[in-house]
C-alpha cells in the first residue's frame, strides 16, 4: 500500500474568518468599558462618559453580530 491510499486525520489549518476583527472588537470593548466605568465612578462630565458607554454598547452589538454570522 502506498502513501497515496493512506487515510489521514490531519486537516489543513484553516484560519478563522474575521479573527483580527474579533480581537479588535474585544479590545475596544475592554478599553471603552474600563474608561466608561472609570469616568463614571470618578464623577467626570457625562459628556466624557457617555461616548465611552456608546462605544461599549456598539462593541457588544458588533461582537454578537459577528458571532452569529460566523458560527
Amino acid at each position: 500500500m502506498t502513501d497515496h491510499y493512506r487515510i489521514s486525520n490531519d486537516r489543513p489549518a484553516v484560519k478563522a474568518p474575521g479573527r483580527g476583527l474579533r480581537a479588535a472588537l474585544w479590545t475596544s470593548l475592554l478599553v471603552a468599558g474600563t474608561a466608561n466605568a472609570t469616568t463614571s465612578a470618578l464623577g467626570f462630565s457625562p459628556l466624557l462618559s457617555i461616548p465611552f458607554g456608546l462605544i461599549t454598547i456598539a462593541s457588544i452589538v458588533a461582537l454578537v453580530t459577528h458571532h452569529r454570522r460566523h458560527r
